[in-house]
């Protein structure tokens, strides 16, 4: 539980970083780290969450 509040405050933390981001390559680095975070936190349900 807590890897999952780290996640989604890294995740929110990198989210606020894209939205005031004007360099596009820096831009694309910060969506492809949300992505990584994204799917990490998906893979922690799945296994909080198999039968």
């Amino acid at each position: 539980m807590q890897n999952r509040a780290l996640l989604l405050s890294e995740l929110s933390n990198l989210r606020s970083q894209a939205i005031k981001e004007k360099q596009m390559n820096r831009l694309v680095v910060l969506n492809l780290s949300i992505k990584r975070l994204e799917s990490q936190l998906v893979a922690n349900q799945s296994v909080l969450f198999a039968p």
